[in-house]
């Protein structure tokens, strides 16, 4: 037993010092030289592939996403930072690729953040094989090319029946939204009545649970995959909770419109 945890322990060390001293040399040397070219090409071209797509998990404004060699750089340096036996050496190798890229390392455009979210739909049944399983609205390869055949049997979705359940998700969110509980910001605890304007015990400022930029994202989201995915009913609620006026029928697609006659 002890010699099985000495060798681990050695096998640890080799791996890190591997990590430390040959890996991430010779990696941060291909990155630089990767990311210099893609920004010398991406800076001589504004067509349709310099572009970032626009997905259903789409959130971030254009200021917000940067360039899309900015937006490489920011997503290895995140998936490298992972492992924490080499954080030194990924901290040097992200300063130089940002450095090369004329972004400051601690300013708000060299923060990671993640561009398209994710939105699953649990128990999703096929109404022709009783196939169960869930969908990520957002992030899947066949939904993104608007293929929603069953992946063991072939047939189409019911999409009328998928909306519906949207339509129901994002109510409930809704719901939970405005009966939401009142929290001190100084004790944490939560408050019992409905119509004080501070904390009970140490008189403390109240605030929501759940902030309302982060129930803002969560329609934004939704909104995002009724226009992706056609769905007008689930659009419609969507854009009505967050403020947008529509300009009517002709506006929506015809299979949104085909889908709406459906539900109602």
């Amino acid at each position: 037993g002890s010699q099985a945890a000495a060798d681990a322990v050695k096998s640890e060390e080799v791996q890190t010092q591997f990590l430390q001293t040959k890996l991430m040399p010779n990696l941060t040397e291909r990155l630089l030289k990767l990311v210099g070219e893609v920004a010398r090409t991406s800076a001589a071209g504004d067509g349709e592939e310099y572009r970032f797509p626009q997905l259903a998990g789409s959130h971030l404004t254009p200021d917000e996403l940067g360039s899309p060699c900015l937006a490489f750089v920011r997503t290895c340096c995140h998936l490298l930072a992972l492992d924490s036996r080499c954080s030194d050496q990924v901290a040097i190798t992200r300063r130089q690729l940002l450095k090369l890229l004329h972004v400051r390392e601690f300013g708000p455009h060299a923060e990671f953040r993640e561009m398209c979210l994710g939105f699953c739909l649990p128990d999703v049944i096929c109404s022709y094989c009783n196939d169960c399983r869930d969908l990520d609205l957002c992030r899947d390869d066949e939904l993104a090319r608007h293929s929603w055949q069953c992946r063991v049997c072939g047939q189409q979705h019911n999409l009328a029946a998928i909306e519906r359940r949207l339509v129901a998700v994002l109510q409930q969110r809704a719901r939970e939204y405005q009966l939401q509980d009142l929290q001190c910001v100084k004790c944490k605890q939560v408050t019992s009545g409905h119509l004080r304007s501070s904390c009970s015990l140490c008189s403390g400022q109240l605030r929501n649970t759940l902030a309302s930029d982060a129930f803002r994202k969560q329609l934004v989201v939704f909104n995002n995959i009724a226009t992706f995915h056609g769905f007008e009913l689930l659009g419609e609620l969507a854009g009505w909770m967050l403020g947008q006026r529509r300009d009517g029928e002709a506006a929506a697609p015809a299979a949104g419109r085909a889908r709406r006659a459906q539900l109602g």
